[in-house]
């Protein structure tokens, strides 16, 4: 009988130790689970919202959030330039709510979105744009075709003389390979060749404006909320259309281009609103007092 109350007492601490084993196995289990389920991205605070990009949307941004902080104070909003590369990495990396771009998302950062962030990216159309090529105001010259603009950026056409201007060198001006707009200007004038490697590539849309208006001889290229109605530099037509909302729209002018907002595809709720915001009616009259074309006005 003493055997025997041994044997059962050393049976019943056997399967206490394989209980605890199989429990300490699932609690493992359960924790790796866990760990694979917390490299899901955290939706960022509905009151804090970061938005990032194109310099080209920059001044219509920074209208919108003006006046929706006044709607909703609540909301701590930070607004950042940098190029819609910046903005869209932003996004894809996870430090930016929203991303401004003047151009669509590629196919490979679409990619990266989904693996990175486990949602698709969404893209909101705001606003329409055309790019103009600007001179100095003394610069002669007032109209240039598509092939004459792609010879002069790639460097095939290097004096103002061959296209019906002083004998002078041209001094290239474009964006860097950051922007939305230099990406634009290269599918839609260059037939995405490569811009001369003498061009000056500066980083904002601004900063084109100022070299352009302080030299002479330069040509540049800038949205039109930056260009019209701006004395500094003078607008070139293209193919014998002058840049405005209606040639835009129409497509007259051939050098315009959808700008959009990306965001995830089930953004939190302060995203949704100034989304809303900005598409509303008093939204879109930003649009328009910023220079650049709303959606309203689209047929």
């Amino acid at each position: 009988m003493t055997y025997m109350k041994r044997d059962v007492k050393k049976m019943l601490s056997l399967m206490a130790v394989f209980t605890f084993v199989a429990l300490l196995s699932d609690c493992g289990g359960g924790g790796r689970e866990v760990a694979r389920s917390s490299s899901t991205p955290t939706p960022a605070p509905s009151n804090k919202l970061s938005i990032l990009g194109s310099t080209t949307l920059l001044p219509i941004a920074q209208k919108a959030v003006e006046e929706f902080q006044k709607r909703k104070p609540e909301i701590k909003i930070t607004l950042t330039g940098g190029g819609s590369l910046t903005g869209i990495n932003g996004l894809v990396d996870g430090y930016a709510d929203i991303a401004m771009s003047s151009r669509e998302m590629k196919d490979e950062e679409k990619m990266k979105m989904q693996l990175k962030r486990a949602t698709p990216a969404k893209a909101t159309l705001v606003a329409w744009d055309g790019i103009i090529p600007i001179v100095h105001p003394s610069n002669p010259v007032k109209n240039l075709t598509i092939a004459q603009l792609k010879d002069i950026f790639t460097g095939k056409i290097t004096d103002w003389g061959q296209v019906g201007g002083k004998k002078s060198k041209i001094i290239v001006v474009s964006r860097d390979i950051t922007s939305g707009t230099h990406e634009a200007w290269a599918e839609l004038v260059l037939n995405n060749e490569q811009v001369t490697k003498s061009a000056q590539e500066k980083a904002s849309s601004g900063a084109v404006l100022e070299v352009v208006a302080s030299t002479p001889d330069a040509i540049g290229y800038d949205g039109i909320g930056y260009v019209e109605d701006n004395n500094r530099v003078k607008q070139v037509s293209v193919e014998g259309k002058a840049a405005s909302a209606v040639t835009i729209l129409d497509r007259s002018y051939k050098i315009a281009r959808p700008l959009y907002l990306f965001t995830r595809e089930n953004p939190n709720k302060a995203v949704v609103e100034f989304l809303n915001f900005f598409l509303s009616p008093e939204g879109q009259v930003l649009v328009k007092e910023a220079k650049f074309v709303p959606l309203s006005q689209h047929p």
